[in-house]
């Protein structure tokens, strides 16, 4: 029998070794995150987090045969500064559903109910936003962190993501997202 923790639909159903849908859940029951990846968080409680560098764009290729069963990857993202309004980026070369919420500390994202929704989309390529540092109050809030959820989207995919604090961050992003595609 199949016994993936919520992470898997499909086993091999010699072995029971299951095929995690989520990229950075492993382990034959998809118990583990992989840690040696920058993955983070409690796959029994929870998922497994990519964590985001600031300043950094970040490129996701899952075209490589072991990634087909992969429906799903998840991110966080903790301000560097307190006082600058935090951009956010994605695109990638298929559709798909992104869900935003944020939390006081990272360790909120294992217990259920803590992180308050941000955005919800369905069937995109693309989204950007700002998120003001008065509004989530990042100086009062110094471990406030970003999580966000992409699922819904089929193998292969190409998915850029980054966070920047940089005010002429959204020209720089729309420069590569123009010339380099």
């Amino acid at each position: 029998a199949c016994k993936c923790n919520g992470h898997a639909s499909l086993c091999n159903t010699n072995t029971g070794k299951c095929f995690c849908t989520t990229k950075g859940v492993k382990g034959d029951e998809c118990q583990l995150c992989e840690v040696e990846n920058r993955y983070q968080g409690n796959p029994l409680k929870g998922t497994c987090y990519y964590t985001l560098l600031i300043d950094y764009q970040f490129t996701f290729s899952l075209s490589q045969e072991d990634d087909r069963y992969y429906t799903a990857i998840n991110f966080v993202a903790t301000p560097d500064e307190q006082n600058r309004d935090l951009d956010m980026f994605i695109n990638a070369s298929k559709n798909f559903n992104l869900n935003i919420t944020w939390a006081a500390s990272f360790s909120a994202g294992t217990q259920a109910g803590e992180e308050m929704p941000v955005v919800s989309k369905t069937n995109i390529k693309e989204y950007k936003d700002s998120f003001s540092n008065e509004k989530f109050d990042f100086r009062n809030h110094p471990n406030i962190t970003f999580f966000v959820y992409v699922s819904n989207f089929t193998w292969p995919i190409k998915i850029q993501i980054a966070f920047s604090q940089h005010s002429n961050f959204m020209d720089l992003v729309q420069f590569f997202v123009t010339f380099f595609r």
